[in-house]
């Protein structure tokens, strides 16, 4: 498993929201098969997405692609997004 994290502020949640949701099947399409998004407790305009894929080459793929920077630009993103790629190594229930 690999997830794809992406953090950046943006202007108005509402509005991101919605067109992360509309573009649910664009996300399945590149291979995502679950998703978190979380709000940074003392910064809510900064959103924290993880995007869980099989492969890495599905996960960059998703990640440089023309469509995902159009979708943020689109949803408000005011700040360059950090993204990176991690491999699930361990799981504990604490």
């Amino acid at each position: 498993m690999v997830t794809l994290f992406i953090k950046h502020d943006v202007s108005d949640y509402g509005k991101w929201k919605a067109v992360y949701d509309s573009f649910a099947q664009k996300r399945k399409a590149y291979g995502v098969v679950g998703a978190n998004v979380w709000r940074e407790a003392h910064s809510p305009q900064t959103i924290i997405v993880t995007h869980d894929f099989n492969t890495l080459a599905e996960a960059t793929a998703l990640a440089s692609s023309e469509e995902m920077k159009a979708v943020m630009g689109e949803a408000g993103v005011i700040s360059a997004p950090e993204i990176s790629f991690g491999e699930a190594i361990e799981h504990t229930a604490h």
